[in-house]
């Protein structure tokens, strides 16, 4: 199902699926919209943290603790924003495991799909046993395809869920316009070299900021995927806020706050590489300078 974007996309599944008093699972930290998609649905979201020690991967006994009989869904990302950490097929499995034995839908929000690093191995929740009629899959061609302004994205979904979604999307857009539409298909059709050529040049630039980490002596799980670094900054005895706004007014380097993703995101910042090699060289230069003076 053709849609304006993975925020459309991620609205219309939680409209479609959720029902007054619903609860929705999101492993914190989290992608900030998670939990207004879950109230506009009329459900509650229900965020439980994941853990440094743990790799930043769901933790199957500590997700069983939040399950209730209320439990519609939980929402997983994988590669993750704004860790970067791609979910293992074990973490998966047991995940899913819990799905299918309490019955809840699991909405895969896989924007970062194309985007891995390290040879790391990716999988769908949805391509194992018993889950591909109770899993939701959004997509987008922002991150793969540099398309984000373009806004267009899709759902994946059992037929019955497609039915009711497209009712939704009916009263919200009609339908992306044309050329976006000519545009989506020479990107997935055409060839795939400037995906893996735009790739190349991220991991080129992820490596370059954990060098600069490791110089600083900085701690952080190793990013699989997506376009983020998220760095423990706890030894500086500030708060996150206090961190970038220190990085911001020291070194002009702008940062995001982990208290930004849930209060599990507190003690850590998100680094991302998404603008080009030299001006992170710069600003990681910045960075290393002043953070001497927390020091």
């Amino acid at each position: 199902m053709l849609l304006g974007g993975a925020s459309q996309a991620n609205y219309i599944a939680t409209q479609t699926i959720l029902n007054q008093g619903d609860e929705v699972l999101v492993p914190e930290p989290m992608y900030v919209y998670y939990s207004g998609w879950s109230y506009l649905g009329g459900a509650k979201c229900i965020n439980f943290p994941i853990y440094e020690d743990d790799d930043f991967l769901i933790n199957p006994i500590d997700l069983e603790k939040y399950i209730t009989p209320k439990t519609k869904a939980i929402i997983i990302t994988s590669p993750h924003n704004p860790i970067g950490q791609v979910y293992t097929k074990d973490c998966l499995q047991k995940v899913a495991k819990l799905a299918q034995k309490y019955n809840f839908y699991v909405i895969s929000d896989d924007i970062y799909n194309r985007i891995f690093f390290d040879n790391v191995n990716y999988y769908n929740i949805a391509s194992f046993d018993g889950m591909k009629e109770r899993t939701l899959i959004i997509g987008s061609l922002s991150k793969t395809y540099a398309m984000d302004g373009w806004r267009v994205g899709y759902l994946i979904a059992p037929k019955e869920i497609i039915s009711g979604a497209i009712k939704i999307h009916q009263h919200t857009l009609t339908c992306i316009n044309t050329f976006v539409q000519y545009g989506e298909k020479v990107a997935l059709t055409d060839s795939q070299e400037c995906v893996e050529r735009m790739v190349t040049e991220f991991n080129r630039r992820r490596l370059l900021i954990l060098s600069y980490l490791d110089k600083m002596d900085i701690p952080y799980v190793r990013p699989k995927g997506a376009f983020y670094v998220f760095p423990n900054i706890k030894q500086f005895g500030l708060s996150s806020e206090e961190f970038c706004g220190f990085l911001l007014k020291e070194a002009r380097v702008a940062v995001v706050p982990g208290n930004a993703f849930g209060q599990a995101g507190e003690g850590y910042i998100r680094i991302a590489f998404t603008v080009p090699y030299e001006v992170i060289e710069e600003g990681m230069e910045r960075f290393k300078k002043v953070v001497g003076k927390l020091k």
